[in-house]
């Protein structure tokens, strides 16, 4: 006979708050001893540890697993030179599992063992268990999956797991949604709440116009690096609708900025590619040194393009070449540079496009290994398909977390939204919501207009950096740079 001791694995539901649950690692000796001893520890594990991907529609999906020892009742002696084999436990609690899941799968392989597959039917089930009995001690691989009814994954995760002779160790997973292709039609399995609780900071804007000739029109497309502490923000100033300047803001909380001077740290030149406009796009640091692939043009009905410039303190800025890195034409005739992503030693930019200043944008893609030579995608990896979206998708604000890429788009129409997009290789997206999470209805500031989302992922917060726009005297726009957040509980 056997008595397996162990503790309630959880299924859990992330809800932000932190989930209290008994759990321990203690000496196992015999079972009598842990009934003596009733020796129990109590850990808070905050919601980082229990949530599943921030990497899709969320609600977070997160298995905890508890590997445990078997305690043996046919002899009250135990070799204490023998390393006891352990049993694996795994409860669930059926209320909390996401629509369409039906089955639990648990595979655990090691080397030169047999592989253990597991099943957990939800449907047909009374106990929502999963056990396994003697594993051997050592270093363990376990992936869980959630499958529907058709038996396609839904949602995967794995973990090495160190089973170690007489301890009980918590274990836990996070699930992330599954993409895949089949036949040319793109399947997205999301579970996320990502786009749930935004709220717009109260002290909005963060950053107004200035003094000077350089801001009549107020600051808008905000760029920001967080780094050592210090955020660094560049943003770029209106003249008019067809000049614009480049400037620089830090702060310590993101939240009150200090503007660098009233002159701007990027300019038009006369007589060039980009003699018109200029305004920050990602920027990226390579062996200390910073390169902004910024935005440019000479006339604003002629081609939009993207330049490179280096810089090493963020302010002092060199351009690189007579030429932009990249230019367009037909869909992509006018191009928007906003994010960076580096992914598999290949970096990624993510730009927006449109032909003759049609208000319709799509997005676009190129790519390089060093940063300097880029490749673009002949067509565009995103286009309107959705009613709420009013015939664009643009300024696209992508982050690469859990195994999953995260785009913040803009859409809309006159009054403009922002939506979500998950990808599993960058370049395939698949739309999360029919309708925008964060809307012009929602600025405290934005009153007649938001834009140029930016999408910052910090420790225990999600921020999305964006222009809003007032009406002003004159049946004039002003332009100013404020923040929506939504906090993560991490």
């Amino acid at each position: 006979m056997q008595v397996l001791i162990h503790l309630q694995s959880v299924l859990y539901a992330l809800q932000g708050n932190l989930l209290t649950i008994s759990s321990g690692t203690f000496k196992i000796k015999n079972f009598a001893e842990i009934l003596r001893e009733q020796f129990i520890m109590i850990f808070q594990i905050k919601p980082n540890l229990i949530t599943i991907p921030k990497g899709r529609t969320m609600k977070y999906f997160v298995l905890f697993i508890l590997i445990m020892v078997v305690a043996s009742c046919k002899s009250d002696v135990v070799d204490p030179g023998k390393e006891t084999p352990g049993s694996m436990n795994l409860s669930l609690e059926k209320t909390n599992i996401p629509s369409g899941v039906v089955v639990i799968r648990v595979t655990l392989s090691k080397n030169n063992f047999d592989d253990i597959v597991k099943d957990l039917d939800l449907l047909n089930e009374t106990s929502a268990e999963i056990q396994v009995e003697e594993l051997a001690v050592g270093t363990w691989h376990i992936k869980a999956e959630a499958l529907d009814s058709d038996q396609k994954v839904l949602y995967t995760g794995e973990s090495d797991i160190e089973i170690k002779s007489e301890e009980v160790t918590p274990v836990s997973i996070t699930l992330s949604p599954v993409t895949e292709n089949f036949g040319g039609i793109y399947i997205n399995a999301n579970w996320d709440d990502f786009i749930k609780n935004w709220f717009d900071q109260p002290t909005n804007p963060l950053i107004q116009k200035t003094s000077g000739t350089y801001q009549k029109f107020g600051v808008t497309q905000p760029y920001v690096l967080y780094e050592d502490g210090v955020y660094k923000m560049w943003y770029a100033g209106l003249v008019d609708s067809l000049k614009t300047y480049m400037f620089y803001a830090t702060s310590t909380d993101g939240l009150q900025w200090h503007q660098y001077g009233y002159t701007p740290v990027l300019s038009p030149e006369d007589g060039k590619w980009d003699a018109g406009h200029v305004s920050p796009g990602p920027v990226i640091k390579i062996n200390g040194v910073y390169k902004m692939f910024y935005n440019g043009w000479s006339e604003q009905s002629s081609n939009w393009s993207i330049g490179l410039a280096t810089s090493t303190d963020g302010i002092q800025w060199t351009k690189s070449g007579q030429y932009p890195i990249l230019s367009g034409s037909g869909w992509d005739k006018q191009m928007v540079a906003r994010s960076v992503v580096k992914y598999d030693s290949v970096y990624y930019l993510y730009y927006s496009g449109m032909n003759n200043n049609s208000n319709q944008y799509e997005i676009g893609i190129a790519r390089s290994t060093d940063g300097v030579s880029w490749t673009k995608e002949n067509s565009p990896i995103m286009i309107p398909t959705q009613e709420w979206e009013a015939g664009s998708v643009g300024y696209p604000s992508v982050v690469y977390e859990n195994n999953v890429f995260r785009m913040v788009y803009q859409g809309g129409g006159d009054q403009c939204s922002f939506s979500i997009a998950y990808s599993s290789d960058g370049i395939n997206w698949s739309k999360y919501y029919n309708q925008p999470f964060f809307t012009q209805a929602k600025s405290i500031y934005g009153t007649k207009r938001i834009g140029c989302p930016f999408l910052l992922k910090l420790q225990n917060e999600y921020r999305i950096y964006y222009t809003g726009t007032q009406s002003s005297s004159n049946n004039n726009e002003m332009n100013s740079i404020c923040v929506a957040r939504k906090f993560t509980g991490e």
